[in-house]
């Protein structure tokens, strides 16, 4: 398991996890997958793209896709500001690593939280679909919803969302795998 990860339905235990910014809401993902976080400048779109897929980012050489966290999750599409930037994801597919970025409003820090003091409400989020949300709960007096990142990046939904010739783009855009990672 990931040193990330959220642990298993059940097991309680803490994680490390980054808490950042969404349409003024506070959001936590593990840390597990992050590779790095990098200050928004630019970006190159690419053509027949679902809305939430806002282009590819050039890291180090590396064709980065990236997509706007914020639109994925039925919200407000992200608004560019000085804080803006994007959280690289090194997710696991079929025995391969795939990055990916999440444009994200602002990165907070990274705290230690417990994962059996997450609830697991029905409705967590009037606009998130569940399936999304790994739980909430309450750091410093102000709610945090913790988010199933894997989920929210599952490689064949995102091709299945783009369909026809636009799945030839996304398979471009995703050509940056590498094979498993030490």
């Amino acid at each position: 398991m990931d040193k990330g990860a959220p642990p298993a339905a059940g097991h309680a235990g803490p994680g490390q996890y980054l808490t950042f910014l969404l349409a003024a809401e506070r959001f936590a993902m593990p840390t597990g997958p992050i590779r790095e976080i990098v200050g928004f400048s630019s970006l190159t779109e690419v053509p027949l793209m679902p809305d939430f897929l806002r282009g590819v980012i050039n890291v180090r050489g590396a064709v980065v896709p990236v997509m706007d966290l914020s639109l994925r999750l039925g919200l407000d599409a992200t608004v560019f500001g000085k804080r803006t930037c994007v959280v690289i994801l090194d997710l696991r597919h079929r025995k391969k690593i795939w990055s990916v970025g999440a444009l994200v409003d602002a990165a907070h820090a990274v705290a230690t939280l417990d994962a059996s003091r997450f609830d697991q409400p029905a409705v967590a989020h009037p606009r998130i679909p569940p399936e999304f949300i790994h739980g909430t709960l309450e750091l410093d007096g102000r709610p945090v919803i913790s988010l199933d990142i894997q989920r929210i990046f599952e490689a064949e939904e995102l091709v299945e969302l783009v369909g026809g010739a636009g799945s030839r783009h996304v398979a471009v855009a995703f050509s940056g795998e590498r094979e498993g990672m030490p």
